[in-house]
């Protein structure tokens, strides 16, 4: 082999290790900022789920608070305490407390004699 063509190999061979390891670094930087990102979006994503969820919680307990303390359901609680109350008076009275309040379901709970 000549000079000239142990001089174009050793040229050639230099830039093709040169433009492979800026590729990999390339690449792995890449990968990792692309990874940084998808767990600050995934962290976000999940601090905003458990944000919303304490929101939604505090305001399904002021609407039960707000039921609980309501003429209705005092009523009710009166009732309940005689020895012969009529449960058929209060069949309707759950469904309209939760559609009143914004509820999807309402169960009204007494001890059952």
């Amino acid at each position: 082999m000549s000079f000239r063509v142990k001089l174009a190999l050793v040229f050639t061979l230099t830039i093709v290790v040169a433009v492979a390891l800026v590729a990999w670094g390339v690449s792995t930087y890449t990968q990792t900022e692309f990874e940084k990102i998808d767990q600050r979006h995934t962290e976000a994503l999940t601090e905003q789920f458990k944000q919303e969820y304490a929101q939604r919680s505090e305001e399904v307990v002021h609407r039960v608070t707000a039921i609980r303390e309501s003429n209705a359901s005092t009523t009710m609680a009166i009732e309940m305490t005689r020895p012969s109350w009529d449960v058929s008076r209060y069949v309707f009275d759950a469904d309209g407390l939760a559609k009143s309040n914004r509820l999807d379901f309402l169960d009204l709970v007494g001890s059952g004699h």
